[in-house]
């Protein structure tokens, strides 16, 4: 019987499961101070230490970044955890008559969840009252228009411009989400303000990061306002490397970081046209390869880089790479290069035998338009030798091709631009790509034809020194970035016609 009670013992058992235990709700609450050693909001305070009591368990993360101490501290303090237990260690001296503001700003955390504890302030005065001064604004990336997020705005009671690349401020606020941040507990004295996206985190101006230009709280800058940053570049920062040549009559620069300064090239001591990639990092220009060596002069503003072209002429073969496409009213050629000069009566349509006439051509860059006005569309084509010439000075030779049909959408955008006597710098994106870019020196209507379809945007630039190009502002000379006007996002679909004005003024 003993047997038979372990054996049924033993089946009920092996038929029960291990199960998890359910709990309720997720904990989303935050910590909270329910003690501290020294009152916040005291007055004349003397210790360095302070300790704090939470109501529950505690942990801390990512002190030297998030920990905020105002006035700023030289040396970093520390803070120490402990179950519900935190313990802050200032290690500068304490300034006399002086009120101070720590802000967790999301280095508490609960143990179980990770909560951060955001909002809680804590203040206290080394003097007999509690300085009252509040200020507050916003803060906007000026290159994307969209709120700078967890950036420092700094306070310094030096006038000195260069006080940003010498020290940390004297006070620091962070922006929020939207790019909000507020200043509390100031004393009433002037200060100098900046914002800055501070990559490192060590509270000083380096190159590259994102900077405004410095305003004076007691006078040019009102509470709410919105500050724009934008990228401090030294002039001599840029580092300009020949590339080594690919093919005959073509300079190649590259350049480590993309360019927003005017620059001027010379080859062989002849100012030369150039154009810049789309991601504003490469300059290219062209030239006709009649020598083995090349000088080449490059101006970025006012700093001089020089260069020793070489290519072999015996090298400096070329075919004239050529692409057709054909839509309703209009054949395209491309050329992968620049292109010098078209003879369009060389060139001849046709749609199986029947020949159909060229009404108009044009050529610009890298591509020759060629409008007829059947109803026929165009699916041949025969090109002259010598019909096509690029800047190398090369030309086609004479062939003939099938034309690939073109894609017609038939989406239209009409953008009417309105501007002042300045000149502007329009790019329109598809989704985060380049689209089109024209130059703009008058009001005018500008159509697009056979759009596809997609998420599209537009910038307007406005170029205040007709260079053609956008430039940051200069935080040492006082000099604002060019003002960038953000059109909001717009849908192409097939068969839609879409008018937009676009209005500077």
């Amino acid at each position: 019987m003993k047997s038979l009670f372990f054996i049924i013992c033993s089946v009920f058992l092996s038929c029960a499961s291990v199960q998890t235990l359910t709990g309720g709700e997720k904990d989303t609450t935050p910590p909270k101070v329910i003690k501290t050693s020294v009152d916040s909001g005291s007055l004349n305070v003397t210790t360095n230490s302070f300790r704090f009591t939470f109501s529950e368990n505690v942990t801390s993360s990512n002190i030297n970044e998030l920990l905020l101490v105002s006035p700023t501290q030289r040396y970093q303090p520390t803070l120490e955890t402990k179950g519900n237990q935190g313990t802050l260690t200032l290690k500068d001296t304490l300034i006399p008559n002086t009120t101070y503001t720590v802000k967790f700003n999301g280095c508490i955390l609960d143990v179980n969840e990770n909560n951060p504890m955001l909002d809680y302030t804590y203040i206290f005065s080394t003097g007999s009252y509690l300085d009252s001064s509040s200020f507050g604004g916003y803060v906007k990336d000026i290159t994307t228009n969209l709120p700078c997020k967890n950036c420092n705005v700094q306070l310094y009671t030096s006038k000195n411009d260069s006080v940003v690349v010498q020290r940390k401020p004297d006070y620091i606020a962070k922006t929020d989400e939207i790019g909000v941040y507020l200043f509390t507990n100031l004393p009433k004295q002037p200060f100098k303000l900046i914002a800055l996206r501070d990559e490192n985190k060590n509270l000083i101006l380096d190159n590259d990061e994102f900077i405004s230009l410095a305003q004076d709280l007691d006078s040019s800058l009102k509470p709410n306002d919105t500050i724009h940053i934008f990228p401090f570049r030294h002039y001599t920062d840029y580092t300009p490397i020949l590339l080594k040549p690919k093919e005959a009559g073509v300079v190649k620069i590259a350049l480590q970081k993309p360019l927003n300064h005017s620059i001027k090239m010379f080859l062989n001591d002849s100012l030369t046209t150039y154009r810049l990639t789309t991601s504003k990092d490469t300059i290219l220009a062209y030239f006709a390869p009649t020598v083995d060596t090349l000088g080449v002069l490059l101006y970025i503003d006012t700093v001089p880089y020089s260069f020793i072209h070489t290519y072999p002429i015996a090298n400096k073969k070329h075919t004239l790479d050529l692409t057709f496409s054909a839509e309703s009213n209009l054949v395209k050629i491309h050329s992968k290069t620049r292109i010098n000069n078209i003879n369009s009566n060389l060139i001849t349509l046709y749609n199986d035998s029947t020949v159909i006439p060229i009404t108009a051509s044009y050529f610009n860059e890298y591509n020759v338009s060629l409008s007829y006005s059947s109803s026929l569309l165009p699916n041949r084509l025969k090109i002259e030798e010598f019909a096509i010439i690029d800047v190398l000075l090369h030309n086609n030779v004479t062939s003939k091709y099938n034309i690939l049909p073109f894609k017609n959408y038939r989406s239209n955008l009409t953008l009417t631009i309105i501007i002042d006597t300045n000149s502007y710098i329009l790019t329109i994106y598809k989704g985060n790509t380049t689209y089109k870019t024209e130059y703009i020196t008058s009001s005018r209507d500008l159509i697009y034809n056979n759009l596809p379809p997609g998420n599209y945007s537009c910038q307007l630039i406005r170029d205040t020194n007709k260079n053609e190009i956008w430039d940051s502002g200069d935080y040492f000379n006082n000099i604002s970035p060019e003002h960038i006007l953000f059109i909001s996002p717009f849908e192409m679909r097939e068969n839609w016609d879409k008018e937009l004005i676009i209005n500077s003024l």
